[in-house]
């Protein structure tokens, strides 16, 4: 062998053990990573917690008993359409007027409430023509909630199960089953916060005015039976 060619296999031997020397490093470097990373879960809250280190907090657990409705923090938001009216809607408000909330093992079971009728406000139209006032008026008449002879409507809840809330609406003295699924969480152990986005079929409860479930050849002033509701509910114990 000749010295050159001694020379050339002495520096290969050197790169294969340089090369092999940085591969451990950076496995070594790896397994540290791994072993000083927190794994992280899925809380039932949607979020995620991490395990190994400073991670999400879970909900307080709501005390059992009765639980009084906060009328200044809940709301009722209401919108209603004319489907063949491109771009129509009418948006508006009720007021909740009082209710409770029973918890029972750190859950909602049952509860009521009243709604103000009378505190409807309309909050923005499509119609420029009459405008928000004249349009709140024809709501309160006997065109559709009579409010004058039904102040108030009522909602008994009679179930939650897996987040879907069931129980009986009273409108104009008629009550029917509705259910709709809703967010409930604790804030602390002595205060909830209930949110949901429903629909509710205006004609169940007779609101007749314009709705083609009751008249025909409406063109375009048919109003959507679907009336679509947001519900804000907040309670203390």
């Amino acid at each position: 062998m000749t010295p050159k060619t001694l020379w050339i296999g002495l520096v290969i031997v050197i790169i294969l053990i340089g090369g092999l020397f940085i591969f451990r490093s950076n496995d070594a470097d790896d397994a540290e990573n791994a072993t000083t990373t927190p794994a992280t879960t899925t809380s039932s809250t949607g979020g995620s917690t991490a395990t190994g280190g400073t991670g999400g907090t879970a909900q307080p657990v709501l005390a059992n008993g009765t639980y009084t409705l906060d009328t200044e923090e809940s709301l009722i938001t209401w919108t209603g359409k004319k489907p063949l009216v491109l771009g129509y809607e009418d948006t508006g408000t009720f007021a909740i007027k009082s209710g409770t909330v029973k918890v029972s093992d750190g859950v909602v079971v049952s509860g009521e409430f009243f709604i103000d009728m009378d505190s409807l406000v309309v909050t923005k139209t499509s119609n420029t023509k009459i405008g928000m006032d004249k349009l709140e008026n024809h709501l309160r008449s006997t065109d559709f909630f009579a409010i004058e002879t039904y102040p108030n409507a009522k909602f008994v809840l009679t179930s939650v199960v897996n987040g879907q809330v069931t129980g009986d609406l009273t409108i104009k003295n008629k009550t029917a089953p509705i259910s709709f699924p809703a967010a409930i969480r604790s804030e602390s152990e002595t205060r909830l916060v209930a949110q949901a986005a429903l629909v509710m079929n205006r004609a169940t409860w007779d609101i007749r005015y314009g709705s083609d479930t009751f008249f025909d050849n409406l063109g375009d002033n048919l109003i959507a039976d679907e009336v679509q509701l947001s519900l804000k509910l907040v309670a203390t114990k």
